[in-house]
């Protein structure tokens, strides 16, 4: 179960920041009061709070019975799964460096878990 809590905290908070790439995407504003703006009319940004929120409250949860330095390494899987969904759904590059990288994230991951 602190596994499958932990999992899906974590996932909440991928889609968090892939609904703020949305809310911002196609925007090149550098100003903050702009970037603001933008943020709080956008229904992207809304979702990605309430997905974001709801991943912070669950992670509290997992941090009162869990040890975190067994929990924190498992929020490497939301590099992985950022990576992967920006590949996919905003055409993003992934080069060789990269997926090299998210491999050796996902293998950290995998031997913290079997501890």
């Amino acid at each position: 179960m602190k596994i499958g809590l932990i999992l899906i905290s974590v996932l909440l908070g991928v889609f968090g920041q892939v609904f703020f790439k949305m809310a911002v995407k196609g925007h090149k504003s550098s100003s903050f009061i702009d970037i603001i703006k933008i943020s709080f009319s956008s229904f992207s940004f809304w979702g990605g709070l309430i997905f974001y929120s709801v991943s912070l409250v669950l992670w509290m949860k997992v941090l009162s019975n869990t040890d975190l330095s067994y929990a924190r390494p498992f929020a490497g899987i939301g590099y992985v799964l950022t990576a992967l969904l920006s590949w996919f759904i905003f055409g993003e590059n992934l080069s060789f460096t990269r997926w090299i990288g998210i491999f050796l994230i996902f293998f950290g991951v995998f031997l913290v878990s079997r501890t």
